[in-house]
């Protein structure tokens, strides 16, 4: 799925007495769509906690923890489809995904006891997955989406109304005029959306080598509309 937006500026006088408006762009690694994995985890380490503690309402521990322990397992194949694999490289991967997922949720509902399997006999499967390891996961999650985070606090490009700002991790700094800028949007991962909203923004400058593209930019519809506001204004007062 892809929606190309062009926005031309007009360039040649000065933005003096116009209000102050910015854009901040910010590129985020794949690591980023590891978030729901780490809150489960975390979820998943207070609700196991909890249960070596004492048992509650006379449910049977260990299998509430073969729940958890499947649950996790559905969402980390999830993620880690996610951040391998684009979705738009076809259908065919999609239906992969879709099998796999079904696949797994009929035998999360019969390992649980919710519907019978058609040997009618059980199916005991134990991850046996406790307390430790789900800390030790969202403690991995969280450092990496952490980094993620740090990172992208410091690589992202910043579009004002006389300039735009390429700022690198290692502190480098390029500066272009914003006269001539458009812009594309791409929304061509449905998982990524999903997950963020995330997109592609991919920025033509005038006097940069080549396009300026960020991947994986959250929110991506939202900035295209402040995008879209700020040139409009720019190029209504010229």
């Amino acid at each position: 799925m892809t929606e190309p937006i062009k926005v031309p500026y007009a360039s040649g006088k000065s933005t003096e007495g116009m209000s102050h408006q910015r854009v901040t762009l910010r590129d985020f690694s794949k690591g980023i769509f590891l978030y729901p994995l780490a809150i489960y985890s975390f979820v998943a380490a207070l609700i196991e906690h909890f249960m070596e503690d004492a048992e509650s309402g006379g449910a049977d521990p260990s299998s509430i923890a073969n729940i958890l322990a499947l649950i996790w397992v559905v969402l980390f194949f999830f993620n880690v489809f996610v951040v391998s694999f684009d979705m738009s490289t076809g259908k065919f991967l999609i239906l992969i995904l879709l099998v796999a997922i079904v696949g797994l949720a009929i035998f999360l509902l019969i390992n649980s006891g919710i519907i019978a399997p058609a040997t009618g006999g059980p199916i005991e499967f134990n991850l046996d997955i406790r307390t430790h390891f789900y800390v030790m996961m969202t403690a991995i999650l969280g450092i990496v989406i952490l980094f993620v985070l740090i990172v992208s606090r410091f690589r992202y490009v910043r579009v004002e109304t006389n300039e735009i700002l390429v700022k690198g991790i290692l502190g480098d700094v390029k500066r272009f005029p914003t006269a001539n800028l458009h812009y594309d949007k791409k929304i061509s991962d449905v998982f990524e959306f999903l997950t963020l909203r995330a997109g592609t923004i991919i920025l033509h400058i005038t006097g940069a080598q080549e396009p300026v593209e960020l991947y994986t930019v959250p929110n991506v519809n939202k900035k295209a509309r402040m995008m879209d506001a700020l040139l409009s204004t720019l190029r209504v007062s010229h």
